[in-house]
């Protein structure tokens, strides 16, 4: 049976080290459902949905706001893994 992969990769899709990997990871340490996760850094679920899918990526504010969840839960250090590049 054929991998499936992404059709701009090589790299098997479940696989990909994704941000949107990083995010479900830290949501799930965290505990949180996608609803909570979505109240607390200020998005739809649907935006925590599509980050996870790997279909959009958070903006900047976004980002601060994910860092800043995880720090006060004392999972800074993943999400300095998922910061966004410069």
């Amino acid at each position: 049976m054929p991998i499936f992969r992404l059709p701009h990769s090589e790299v098997p899709y479940a696989m990909k080290d994704t941000r949107g990997n990083l995010i479900r990871t830290l949501r799930q340490r965290l505990g949180m459902t996608q609803e909570d996760f979505a109240h607390d850094v200020g998005v739809t679920v649907s935006t925590v949905n599509r980050w996870e899918k790997a279909h959009s990526e958070p903006n900047k504010l976004a980002w601060k706001a994910v860092r800043e969840l995880a720090a006060s839960r004392g999972l800074g250090d993943l999400a300095g893994a998922a910061a966004q590049p410069d």
